[in-house]
């Protein structure tokens, strides 16, 4: 690992190795996701926390690239299962710690943004005492799987700063296509599978252009809070992390786009999503 790294400080970013050592890689990645997994509960709960979440990352990367591969899939919902129920054992301050330590690691953000997304979303619905445990696990697994459907997207069109209306569309079908991998083959109800399908009706709301966001029409909302926390979770976490075609925005900045998104819908559930925020980031 420290020759890697020593030729990436030193020549740049990127490592090109072959198909073999490729497929080599991605078999360790699984080894090692496995033996996390199964040994979550011995040694510091901040950095088995830390590890099996980036090693969970790294495999989404390999499953996104083949979303229909069974036994990945059951792989990564059985660590995502393992993951949540080490987080609701531990100190919710954990996963703050958890949510940087994915951070510094610089993962692409396609595979990134379940993750960190979904670290958001537990704490915050943990906070309103609302949910069973089962519940909670059931939306935890849903905003993780959430965007699996990104894996339908032609990799170059993630990187553009200006996409034609035909690969828009791609990206916004993929709640959607997320559905439809799903749908059979992880143990979600339909009402989760509904809430993953259903996920990006914010995102949407948005457009293509944050900037501008004054021009909104109003739509109307037709899920429960649960949905509009996921959204909004999600969208938080995308415009405070950068992108290829834009910088990041403040928190500030991001909290202002979502009081208009939701908070006339659910004005206290915007409060608490602020103060938690807040408490979070600073």
């Amino acid at each position: 690992p420290q020759v890697v790294k020593n030729i990436i400080k030193a020549y740049g970013k990127q490592v090109f190795i072959s198909p073999e050592d490729h497929q080599f890689l991605k078999v360790k990645i699984r080894e090692h996701l496995i033996k996390i997994t199964r040994s979550m509960s011995f040694g510091d709960p901040v950095k088995n926390g830390i590890r099996q979440s980036n090693l969970m990352t790294m495999n989404m990367s390999n499953l996104y690239e083949d979303p229909f591969n069974d036994f990945n899939l059951q792989m990564q919902f059985k660590s995502a299962t393992s993951l949540y129920n080490f987080l609701i054992n531990n100190d919710k301050k954990h996963v703050k710690s958890i949510f940087q330590g994915i951070q510094k690691q610089n993962h692409h953000y396609l595979h990134a943004q379940p993750m960190l997304s979904t670290l958001i979303y537990m704490n915050l619905i943990r906070s309103l005492k609302s949910f069973t445990e089962k519940e909670m696990q059931n939306l935890f697994l849903a905003s993780y799987f959430k965007d699996i459907g990104m894996s339908f997207v032609p990799k170059d069109h993630l990187e553009k700063v200006t996409l034609t209306d035909k690969e828009t569309q791609i990206i916004n079908d993929h709640p959607r296509n997320s559905f439809s991998i799903l749908e059979g083959r992880i143990p979600l109800s339909k009402s989760y599978l509904e809430m993953i399908k259903n996920h990006n009706y914010l995102s949407e709301a948005l457009k293509s252009d944050v900037n501008n966001v004054h021009d909104i029409e109003p739509i109307e909302i037709l899920t429960g809070v649960e949905t509009a926390l996921l959204s909004t979770s999600d969208i938080l976490v995308a415009l405070i992390s950068d992108r290829p075609y834009r910088e990041n925005y403040s928190l500030f900045e991001a909290l202002n786009y979502i009081k208009i998104l939701i908070a006339d819908d659910y004005p206290q559930e915007f409060k608490m999503f602020v103060k938690f925020s807040k408490q979070f980031f600073t």
